[in-house]
């Protein structure tokens, strides 16, 4: 039994909102009749501003109806709505197809489960109450009473734009971060500029990785710590018995002690889904998951975490992904990339690399030489050298671009490829968001 005063349940046709769990019984049951449990999340509660003007519409039930009427002693249908915006101080007409003219229209489906939204028919209009029942002046018979929301009874619905709720205020900007784990296995993160302070993580490990508000540390023994947010926020375990982890957006991805993969989405005590066993490799990027088997099979599956997979490459040695682009390194240690869907063609962008980065706009190389290019735009571009040698790994996020050297030195540098490069601390590996 749903108890929170402002919950909602989502269907797939619509929006069911309630505002207390009396009124919700019945739009609860409906939700079950409509779809599955799954349909049943949580959403944002009725605007304060439509829930006044139900309760206004509703605390004329019992007075006559009227045609022409607009209060206060008796309405009729469109009266009844032009009253109550008005004593919102909210401009409107007294005329039922004017409006709902004036509203953003919905399906009579969710009209029906959306509390405050207009329901229209030729010659008349209704509110209604989201659970399935309208408050209407009907007819001079029955005057203001409640009425049916049934989907069918109504030929059109839409929202009132003034009652809809405020935009909700754009959340924080996430600061661009590198993240190094020092000589010593200490995980070090700065946020900000290329100049700004480093901070402790207060953790060693053998990997660290900063991927938006998050931060994640794989210890030695494989446990995975990740907070999110701040830089001083708390840890919080996620995984036992981890080899290797990455991150992208809300997900989180590691690689066991048995080789499977595992993926969890969302807040950071979800549960974990299995992906596949057999994995040297796991890589994230927005809704698609692509693996690396120990056959040296490269699959990919974009979407939800249940998708099917799809092969990509039969001979890789790693594989990468960076908005529609997927890259591999092949066993004769070819860079193929291909752009857009999972079915395109490889386009062989450079061959004899070690270590290859993508973004939706760049690739990233270091050859076995130990030089580091980029390219940028289109696959056939040419190739800017980056460093002259002694390079081990490179990283692309965004407009920054991080290498790092043989003798652990780390450069960063941001905008284009031929911005100076800044250095940072000297580190075993390097992350940047």
């Amino acid at each position: 039994m749903i108890e929170d005063e402002t919950t909602s349940v989502s269907l797939s046709d619509g929006l069911v909102s309630r505002r207390s769990a009396l009124r919700g019984a019945g739009v609860i049951a409906a939700a079950l009749a409509l779809g599955t449990a799954s349909t049943q999340a949580a959403v944002a509660a009725v605007p304060a501003r439509a829930e006044q003007f139900v309760a206004l519409c509703e605390s004329q039930k019992g007075k006559k109806y009227v045609w022409g009427a607009a209060g206060p002693d008796s309405f009729d249908c469109s009266g009844l709505i032009y009253w109550a915006l008005a004593q919102m101080g909210i401009p409107s007409v007294h005329q039922s197809a004017s409006l709902i003219n004036a509203t953003s229209r919905i399906t009579t489906a969710q009209g029906a489960t959306t509390r405050g939204a207009l329901l229209y028919r030729p010659g008349h209009i209704a509110v209604s109450l989201g659970d399935g029942r309208t408050i209407e002046a009907m007819n001079p018979a029955n005057g203001v009473r409640y009425g049916s929301a049934t989907p069918s009874s109504w030929t059109a619905a839409g929202i009132i734009p003034q009652l809809a709720a405020a935009p909700a205020p754009n959340p924080p900007a996430v600061p661009p971060r590198i993240a190094v784990l020092g000589g010593d296995g200490q995980a070090v993160v700065k946020e900000g500029n290329l100049w700004e302070s480093w901070q402790n993580m207060g953790i060693a490990g053998k990997q660290v990785v900063v991927e938006g508000w998050r931060t994640g540390v794989l210890t030695t023994d494989g446990v995975l710590y990740v907070k999110e947010g701040a830089l001083n926020a708390q840890w919080s375990v996620l995984f036992r018995g981890a080899t290797s982890f990455t991150m992208s957006g809300q997900r989180v991805g590691v690689i066991d002690t048995a080789g499977t993969a595992w993926v969890k989405e969302g807040a950071l005590n979800a549960g974990w889904t299995n992906m596949s066993g057999a994995v040297t490799q796991i890589a994230l990027d927005g809704d698609r998951v692509a693996i690396l088997g120990s056959n040296g099979v490269a699959s990919i599956k974009e979407g939800n975490l249940l998708s099917d997979w799809v092969a990509q490459y039969n001979a890789a040695k790693s594989i990468a992904l960076g908005g529609t682009r997927i890259g591999v390194i092949t066993s004769t240690n070819a860079a193929l990339v291909k752009e857009g869907n999972l079915w395109e063609s490889w386009t062989e962008v450079a061959g004899d690399v070690a270590v290859l980065s993508l973004t939706p706009d760049r690739v990233g190389i270091v050859g076995r030489n130990g030089v580091a290019s980029i390219k940028e735009g289109g696959l056939s571009t040419g190739w800017l050298g980056q460093t002259p040698g002694n390079t081990t790994d490179i990283r692309l996020v965004r407009n920054r671009i991080g290498v790092r050297l043989t003798d652990g030195s780390i450069f960063v540098k941001e905008g284009t490829p031929y911005e100076a490069w800044v250095g940072q601390l000297a580190g075993k590996s390097v992350s940047l968001s």
